[in-house]
């Protein structure tokens, strides 16, 4: 058996491979019952018993006290356990690559248990959306976006990141649908425009552009054209910054936001202004 191991490990064709490789052995040495709660430990941040049994839907699991003497389970704090971060992104991608519809499943029950607990805490709040990506990207999708704006209305820029930086963790599953992949890019660009970093931020509005494009998103489309005319005028290029707000404007008044129309004039007014 060990002899096997380590040919296989040796035939590995990349350093990836045989991390995996090593991590299929430990989970193949245990029981049953512990490699289901290990994939379904996969996708949780953090985990408490009750959280665990709820993403298994699996009241009677109770193998929960082995489950964390495993060498990859570690203390979470405030929180209970978790995989071990590197451990657990091997077992992520593999969970996607090889069995997504468990892992969506698997992704429904974590989101309705998130469900019941107090999504005022931010933390809960996050991992909700997280999973409701997962599970229902559409719905997901219009949580993110909303809770994104509540808290860039209310300055809670730190929140954003955090929850960008969740839907990261899960990029295997998340990133690759178009919907979520427009806005997780389309924050991530307004969170560096908002520090000044007007290069990354510009970088990223035109991976945004294309991708919201393709699924005819012509909300996003229209923020994404406003955001970047507004870099152009920061940086008093007012004629690159006059186009892109052209561009919006027909846009938004398709979409009927009554915001984005009133911002986007009040920008043409405001490069008017500058250059009496």
């Amino acid at each position: 058996m060990i002899k096997d191991i380590l040919t296989s490990l040796q035939q590995a064709g990349s350093v990836e491979e045989q991390d995996w490789l090593t991590m299929k052995f430990s989970l193949e040495n245990l029981k049953p019952t512990l490699q289901e709660a290990v994939w379904a430990a996969t996708i949780l941040r953090w985990f408490d018993e009750k959280y665990l049994k709820a993403t298994l839907n699996n009241s009677a699991f109770n193998s929960f006290k082995e489950l964390i003497t495993i060498s990859f389970v570690e203390p979470f704090e405030n929180r209970g356990y978790n995989i071990h971060e590197r451990s657990r992104k091997i077992l992520e991608k593999r969970l996607w690559l090889e069995k997504p519809e468990y892992y969506c499943k698997l992704s429904q029950y974590a989101a309705e248990y998130c469900a019941t607990q107090d999504l005022k805490d931010t933390e809960w709040l996050i991992e909700f959306i997280c999973h409701l990506l997962v599970a229902k990207p559409k719905q997901g999708g219009r949580n993110f976006y909303s809770i994104c704006v509540e808290w860039w209305n209310s300055f809670a820029y730190e929140k954003i990141e955090a929850l960008l930086c969740s839907i990261h963790e899960y990029d295997h599953a998340t990133l690759n649908l178009p919907e979520v992949k427009g806005d997780y890019f389309y924050w991530k660009a307004h969170i560096e425009q908002m520090q000044a970093q007007y290069d990354a931020a510009k970088s990223l509005y035109e991976q945004v552009l294309p991708l919201y494009r393709e699924v005819g998103d012509r909300r996003g489309e229209a923020n994404t054209l406003k955001a970047q005319g507004d870099i152009e005028q920061m940086q008093a290029r007012y004629d690159a910054a006059k186009s892109l707000y052209e561009q919006a404007l027909p846009l938004h008044r398709e979409v009927g936001s009554i915001l984005g129309e009133a911002n986007t004039l009040k920008a043409q007014g405001d490069i008017e202004r500058l250059q009496a």
